[in-house]
């Protein structure tokens, strides 16, 4: 998920399908999440990449005199983890997210423009 202009935007979605709204809310354990937004299963770490690439390559860019693809977007990537103990039946979960917020480089330097 991106934030771009003010508005949570789905990287995930695909192209032809209708968005929905995305919030920022806690769930009743307290752990942060975006309901609507589209999750994919992941079993292996090239699945993983292959979905990040896919949400990255949707991120909204713009060339600057830095930087040909600077990002004009913060990323939120969150990875959901599900370890089960096959003996005990246990089942532990948990959250990382990854974020890479957009750049406030000076104008002068990058020749960036308000988009």
């Amino acid at each position: 998920v991106e934030l771009y202009n003010d508005n949570l935007v789905d990287l995930l979605l695909t192209k032809g399908t209708p968005s929905l709204k995305l919030d920022i809310k806690k769930d009743a354990k307290g752990m942060v999440i975006i309901p609507n937004a589209t999750t994919h299963p992941a079993g292996c770490p090239e699945d993983l990449q292959r979905i990040f690439d896919t949400g990255n390559a949707a991120r909204h860019t713009a060339g600057t005199k830095m930087n040909a693809t600077s990002s004009r977007s913060h990323l939120i990537f969150s990875v959901m983890l599900e370890s089960r103990n096959l003996q005990t039946k246990s089942v532990v979960t948990g959250k990382f997210s990854l974020i890479d917020l957009a750049g406030s480089e000076r104008v002068g330097k990058t020749g960036a423009s308000a988009d």
